[in-house]
C-alpha cells in the first residue's frame, strides 16, 4: 500500500455533500456516481473520526464533517460480509468507513477506523481498495 501523498497527483476538485440535523446529531450526504447512490454517514461516524483521526474531541462537528469531506470525498467500498449480510467496508485516504448498504440506491456509514487500528487480516482489503482509490486521483 502506498500511502505517500506523493504518489497522488492532486488537482482542483468539487466535493458536494450536504448536512441535516436529526434527534440524534448532525448526519451528512453525498452522491457517489461511481456506484450511482446516496452516501450517507451518521454522527456517531464523524465522532469516530475526530477521536480516532483528528484526535482533538474539542473540534465542533459541522468543522469535522468539512474536515472530513475535504480529504476524503471519494471513496473506495467492497461488501464487508463479516459485519452483516448488508455490510459494505471502504477506504479514504484517512481510513477506513465500515456501514451498510441500506438499499442498492442508499449506503450508511456509522463508524470510522483509522489505518492504525486495522489488524493484520484487515490490511489485505484495505490495500486493494487504497490502491484504487490512488488510481482514482491519478486519473483525474
Amino acid at each position: 500500500m502506498s500511502t505517500s501523498k506523493k504518489d497522488i497527483k492532486l488537482g482542483p476538485i468539487q466535493s458536494d455533500f450536504l448536512y441535516y440535523h436529526r434527534p440524534e446529531g448532525i448526519y451528512a450526504a453525498t452522491i457517489d456516481y461511481d456506484c450511482l447512490c446516496i452516501t450517507i454517514y451518521s454522527p456517531h461516524f464523524f465522532d469516530r473520526y475526530r477521536e480516532r483521526y483528528l484526535k482533538d474531541t474539542s473540534i465542533p462537528k459541522l468543522e469535522v464533517i468539512k474536515e472530513y469531506f475535504k480529504y476524503n470525498s471519494t471513496i473506495r467500498r467492497t461488501r464487508n460480509t463479516r459485519l452483516s449480510d448488508n455490510g459494505i467496508c471502504g477506504t479514504g485516504m484517512h481510513g477506513v468507513v465500515l456501514g451498510i448498504e441500506d438499499s442498492h440506491e442508499v449506503h450508511l456509514f456509522k463508524t470510522f477506523v483509522s489505518f492504525e487500528m486495522l489488524k493484520e487480516d484487515q490490511t489485505k482489503t484495505n490495500d486493494l481498495l487504497y490502491d484504487k482509490l490512488i488510481d482514482f486521483w491519478n486519473e483525474i
